[in-house]
Formats: structure tokens, sequence, C-alpha cells
């Protein structure tokens, strides 16, 4: 885990979204990670959307896209502490974590930036998803998921059916080849049925 991709990130100089199209993935989503200016939040009447965990992210990832002027300094300014066992961010909510990025992508359309935050935007989702196929330990579990999506987000859905299906796919090989090593999650249900 870290907040800012240094590889990748605009150093030494102001920037905003247009000088950078994969700004959100850029970034841990966090609004906490950043500074703003009052104004800024009343001119856009940004606020955490009502959601009731995961909502962080929407703010976060709208703030670095409707920001005129983004610096990124790299010295710590908060002591922010995070991975508590006790916080709500550690409870992962994994239709919060779709219902987010979804609401988000609603937030970039209002705000006439999704053209050009389209590619970007996918493979924030697509990112998304893949994590959330990882978490699974029982394909009962999995399943509910699946349904859900299905039931709460069925245009999205239909987008990303494709995707999910080649994931699910993809991590029944890769688990034989990567579960030794520890790289994916250990509990997965998809190791069971290989």
């Amino acid at each position: 885990y870290w907040p800012i991709n240094k590889n990748i990130v605009i150093k030494d100089r102001v920037f905003s979204y247009k000088d950078c199209p994969d700004i959100i993935n850029m970034f841990a989503p966090e609004p906490w990670m950043a500074l703003y200016r009052k104004d800024f939040l009343n001119k856009y009447e940004l606020c955490f959307p009502n959601i009731s965990s995961s909502n962080g992210a929407c703010l976060g990832f709208i703030s670095r896209v409707l920001a005129k002027k983004i610096y990124i300094m790299d010295k710590p300014f908060i002591n922010y502490r995070f991975n508590r066992d006790d916080s709500i961010s550690s409870k992962k909510d994994v239709m919060n974590m779709l219902r987010q990025r979804f609401t988000f992508k609603d937030m970039v359309i209002k705000y006439n930036c999704y053209n050009e935050l389209e590619e970007c935007l996918k493979k924030n989702i697509t990112n998304t998803i893949k994590h959330i196929i990882s978490l699974y330990e029982s394909e009962d579990n999995y399943n509910i998921f699946r349904n859900n999506f299905k039931i709460l987000f069925p245009n999205e859905y239909e987008t990303y059916r494709a995707f999910i299906e080649q994931q699910e796919n993809k991590y029944k090989k890769l688990f034989l080849i990567y579960m030794p090593k520890g790289l994916l999650h250990k509990n997965s249900f998809f190791i069971a049925k290989i």
C-alpha cells in the first residue's frame, strides 16, 4: 500500500488531471491525504456521499479531478493512522466499494469530465473488481456478491460481466502459481475449486 505512486506522479510543479490522465490511479483515494481550500469544497459543494463505508474515496477521487491546481509535497503534514482493526475502513463492504466507484463515475459525468477520464475510470473499476474477487473465502459468499452486483448495479454488471468471468477463470489458474508465494488472498474459494 502506498498513498502516492511515486513512479508516475508529477513532482516539483503544479498540475491538474488534464496533465495526468491516469490521476485517479496515481493516488490512494482517501481524502485526508490532501489539504483542501474551503472555497474549493464550497464551489463544487463537495461532501461525503451517503455511503456507509468507502465514501471517502468518492470525495478523494472527485476532488483530484476538479482541482485546477495540485501540488505534491513529499513531507508529512498530518499523522494519519490507518489499518486499525476497529476503524470503519477495516471493515470492507465490497458493495460499498463498488457503490463509491459508480457514484464517482456519476460525479465525473455531472462535471463533464467523463470522456477525458473514461479509460482511467474503467481501469480503476476493473482493479476494484479484481481486488474484490480475490477476497472471497467461499463460493457461496462469492455468489452472493455476484448476485448482489447484478441486482444493485445491473447496467454496470453487464458492462463488466465479461471482465468478471475472465477474472474468475484467471484467478483459478493464478492460485496454482502464486499461492505458495503468498501473493494472493490465501483463503479464496478459488483454491478449493482447483
